[in-house]
């Protein structure tokens, strides 16, 4: 393993009774680098998060934390052993201690004005210095996650394990704790690997993002890789809307040649629409839903066949529904790099 790894895992498995809930799964995150572990609930992301903290035991395979190796056959290193930080959902703050005793609290052997001048630095990365002496009950949801991030941080962990740690915060509060999150895990050299059940978030934090289903690993790429060039249907769905066209569809016809059989998935935003007369073998439809994303819009066609082709524009739209319009591929840099992509269809 390469010195800049904070954590490596290989080939871990685990199973509840006789279902596997975590199939060989492998990942790497270097240090400073935040990676995103994605998948729907029941997948085995939180699973696998235990077992790197060492709160499950693996059935086999090896997780290494700093080039130590804490699981593997015949090893497993308790969880207060283990070069880890964990920052759950629910905060998990002393309701009795100071905010700066609560960053205090686990710091090991340092004296007491090491422990302090370092609570008062990390609170200062976090932006809460001036609520060092305020109790928890008296902050925000945002404010007590950060808490628990300092406090977190305070060991100087090789790796940093988020668990859905922002899904209780509001959206605009999310956001911004968000930010502040992973920009103070990025500063301070932690590998961090972050579970996630929402794609947006996992596209927009993470340096990697790997997709779990049913406790496999299917796909691990950096963002745009992983929606541009996802392995499979599956992968691609997760990350919202999709087109399948037939090749011998109506649609399909217009598409660049290709040799295999099946079916082009492609993304709304990369089909565009125009109320001007078409140039060239374009389709035509008849605009039957508008969806309303904030920035942008979903946009429902029927083409003259009765197949369903949907893409998304801009907001706000001069669309309307029951208008015609010419529906057609944006080749945009060229048809399969990154304007547009295709899969066989497979299970």
């Amino acid at each position: 393993m390469t010195n800049d790894l904070g954590l490596e895992v290989r080939d871990v498995s685990h199973k509840y009774g006789k279902k596997f809930s975590v199939r060989a799964a492998s990942l790497d995150v270097s240090a400073g680098s935040v990676h995103c572990l994605l998948g729907h609930s029941g997948s085995g992301k939180t699973t696998l998060l235990r077992i790197i903290a060492g709160l499950e035991y693996a059935l086999g395979g090896k997780v290494m934390l700093g080039g130590q190796t804490v699981t593997c056959e015949g090893v497993h290193h308790p969880t207060e052993k283990r070069s880890i930080g964990f920052v759950f959902q629910n905060y998990a703050l002393f309701p009795h201690l100071s905010v700066i005793r609560n960053v205090m609290f686990g710091m090991g052997r340092r004296s007491r004005k090491e422990q302090r001048e370092l609570a008062m630095d990390l609170l200062r990365q976090v932006e809460l210095e001036d609520y060092a002496r305020s109790m928890p009950h008296t902050l925000s949801g945002g404010q007590q996650q950060r808490v628990a991030l300092a406090r977190a941080l305070g060991r100087k962990p090789a790796v940093m394990l988020l668990d859905e740690p922002f899904s209780e915060l509001d959206a605009r509060l999310r956001s911004e704790v968000r930010e502040i999150t992973l920009r103070v895990l990025r500063a301070s050299g932690t590998a961090t690997l972050m579970v996630t059940h929402d794609p947006q978030e996992a596209l927009s934090s993470g340096d990697k993002v790997s997709v779990m289903h049913l406790g496999r690993i299917e796909q691990t790429a950096s963002p745009d890789q992983i929606y541009h060039r996802p392995a499979n249907e599956r992968t691609a769905q997760i990350f919202g809307v999709i087109n399948r066209i037939s090749s011998d569809s109506e649609f399909g016809k217009t598409l660049p040649r290709r040799e295999e059989t099946g079916e082009w998935l492609i993304r709304p935003e990369q089909i565009e629409l125009s109320n001007a007369s078409g140039v060239g073998e374009r389709c035509r439809g008849v605009i039957v839903q508008i969806c309303y994303e904030g920035p942008t819009v979903l946009v429902q066609s029927r083409l003259n066949s009765g197949q369903l082709i949907w893409s998304r524009e801009f907001a706000p739209t001069n669309f309307r529904v029951g208008e015609s319009v010419q529906v057609y591929l944006s080749v945009g840099d060229g048809f399969g790099q990154a304007s547009a992509e295709r899969w066989k269809t497979r299970a």
